[in-house]
């Protein structure tokens, strides 16, 4: 996929590339995305990390049961220490996506729970009153339930920064 720029002489971007892009975004962003990805890889890399290993152990058994002498060059050895290195950096990768997916559950949750009702994306009824204006109902009443939930969230944060408070005062 190559960068277009219109009026330079190349031909536009075609729908299939425009896709493609997007969904590339759509994984650099989610974290669920990324660990899906990592998984063919961390199997391919746990496939090639016991290979590696039963050929060392192979090789460590000859050599202690005195019927291979001791090899000279340490490239199995080599070899194994750079496929465990690989194994433990996708297994980080891994570790480093499910931990964001969870603290990105968990602050959602936390917006869901201080914002209860959405208000965007619903329709408003509007009123015409008797002098002409309208007016949206819908609007007012369920800014009237956030703002009573943002409320009800301040008095309990109040309630723990002051109980606190009167902990450190006590101690």
């Amino acid at each position: 996929m190559a960068n277009v720029q219109a009026g330079q002489g190349v031909p536009q971007t075609t729908g299939v590339a425009q896709s493609s892009q997007i969904q590339q975004s759509a994984i650099d962003v989610d974290p669920i995305a990324k660990f899906q990805l990592l998984l063919p890889t961390l199997k391919h890399s746990l496939v090639n990390l016991m290979k590696i290993s039963s050929q060392v152990l192979q090789q460590n058994g000859f050599t202690d049961g005195g019927r291979g002498k001791l090899s000279e060059s340490p490239s199995p050895q080599q070899k194994f220490e750079k496929s465990l290195e690989e194994f433990y950096s996708i297994c980080d990768q891994i570790e480093v996506n499910l931990r964001l997916a969870l603290e990105t559950h968990c602050e959602i949750a936390d917006s869901v729970k201080n914002t209860p009702v959405p208000l965007h994306g619903q329709k408003l009824d509007s009123t015409v009153s008797h002098d002409g204006q309208t007016s949206q109902s819908g609007l007012y009443s369920q800014y009237l339930t956030i703002v009573q939930a943002q409320i009800n969230c301040a008095k309990e944060l109040h309630e723990m920064l002051t109980e606190s408070a009167r902990k450190l005062g006590e101690s």
